[in-house]
């Protein structure tokens, strides 16, 4: 559970200091969920903060209330119902894919450290995926010290970054796109 926390304290610590080159995975990924959901036919609606009726697309704020006063209809506690995605269940989506990607890196780190064993990871090994992203691939700079199991010396800037850098502009187009069609004003945290 400790573990956990710590994964969750420093996912949202990449997103709030947002110049690394894991938030900028995190706004590629949340981009490709939004340009995903679009595609399929699905529609991000603002996350409700209190009872919300899906036919009328509209809050209620009696808590006690189980039926929606205009159409009548039944009362959602916040489950979304088919074809619609909430802001919020895509940002977690987003970030757990981030905290993962962490996860992995900081396990291949960590063995090599050690001196163990490593293998090519799971999709490249056994499913026919030929791109990854290695953990030099992350780093901001390099260390350049030698003995270093991760730049082993190298020097090198963020692969990511460069790599992706036309791909980091589109997502952000695209999540400021989300943003003007939500009409959000001000809450980046939302997006």
């Amino acid at each position: 559970a400790k573990l956990k926390m710590l994964f969750w304290r420093v996912g949202t610590s990449f997103v709030r200091v947002g110049d690394g080159s894991y938030a900028d995975f995190y706004h590629l990924y949340k981009a490709y969920l939004v340009v995903r959901t679009d595609r399929d036919g699905g529609k991000i609606i603002l996350t409700p903060k209190e009872r919300f009726c899906p036919k009328c697309e509209k809050e209620v704020v009696k808590k006690a209330a189980k039926f929606c006063p205009d159409c009548k209809g039944p009362l959602s506690l916040k489950q979304e119902p088919p074809g619609v995605l909430y802001l919020g269940h895509l940002d977690l989506m987003a970030r757990r894919r981030m905290q993962q990607l962490f996860s992995d890196h900081l396990n291949v780190v960590w063995r090599k450290t050690l001196g163990l064993s490593i293998r090519e990871p799971y999709p490249v090994e056994y499913l026919g995926h030929s791109a990854v992203i290695r953990p030099e691939d992350m780093m901001d700079k390099s260390c350049g010290r030698e003995d270093c199991s991760v730049c082993e010396g190298e020097v090198v800037e963020s692969v990511f970054q460069l790599r992706h850098k036309e791909d980091i502009k589109r997502a952000l187009e695209t999540l400021g796109d989300l943003k003007e069609r939500l009409k959000l004003k001000g809450d980046d945290e939302a997006i």
